[in-house]
């Protein structure tokens, strides 16, 4: 009786693949509408208005809420899959650090961030494996100013509708992605090995471009098996005040 071979995966480098050039497009866009287009009150007012209506303000506690201004940054990672994953920083910025790096940092406003990224993995998407993203971003951790999520087949014969945030919209000039699958199954080789170099804005530039206001940006990756369950997951937090 003859035996059916195993198709063989097709290679998609992730810089191609078409989710990345989606959230990069989405984040593009974000960088240019958010820091024209932020209509929130001041804190003064803000917290009037909470105490006023007896809204939630515990997020207004936190240390970033708080502490010194600049930038600061959180991340969570799971997926037996990453094995070779770190994002390091110079300069003794962070508090933490894990087997994938450094974490619970901050950055003054005209600092230079310095540091390394190594990745190597090779992601192999399957039929019934689910991508997701989601990318929020709220003033005082509380106002939303953004909240954008899709989720899509990891692979497939099929297309995959992603719809562009309202406000993005005339940024992009579209309302909506198609996206072509691949055909499952699919090996996706996550490989970058480079340094980092990026100098901040200076406090004033920041205070006139946000009008004043803390910016929190949360972003979810998620790959997920047929099950429902976490494959690969990456969440970050970057609180700018």
């Amino acid at each position: 009786e003859d035996s059916i071979a195993a198709p063989v995966p097709s290679l998609v480098s992730w810089l191609k693949h078409p989710f990345t050039q989606v959230i990069t497009d989405i984040h593009k866009a974000v960088l240019r509408y958010v820091p024209s287009s932020i209509d929130i009150p001041s804190k003064k007012q803000f917290l009037r208005n909470n105490l006023k209506d007896h809204q939630p303000y515990n997020a207004l506690n936190s240390k970033e809420e708080w502490g010194a201004k600049g930038l600061w940054y959180d991340r969570w990672v799971t997926g037996k899959e990453f094995t070779n994953f770190s994002l390091t920083f110079d300069d003794g910025n962070c508090d933490e650090s894990d087997e994938y790096g450094d974490n619970d940092c901050k950055f003054d406003w005209g600092e230079t961030v310095s540091g390394e990224v190594n990745v190597g993995v090779l992601v192999n998407v399957v039929e019934g494996d689910t991508f997701s993203y989601s990318l929020n971003i709220k003033a005082y951790d509380i106002a939303s100013v953004l909240d954008w999520e899709f989720s899509c087949p990891a692979c497939g014969d099929d297309d995959c509708t992603i719809n562009i945030p309202e406000m993005l919209q005339p940024e992009l000039n579209m309302t909506k992605y198609d996206v072509k699958l691949q055909p499952c199954p699919v090996s996706i080789p996550v490989v970058a090995q480079e340094k980092i170099s990026k100098t901040l804005p200076d406090e004033d530039t920041w205070e006139n471009a946000s009008k004043g206001v803390n910016i929190y940006t949360y972003e979810e990756y998620h790959l997920k098996n047929t099950k429902g369950h976490d494959r690969l997951m990456l969440k970050t937090k970057i609180v700018a005040k």
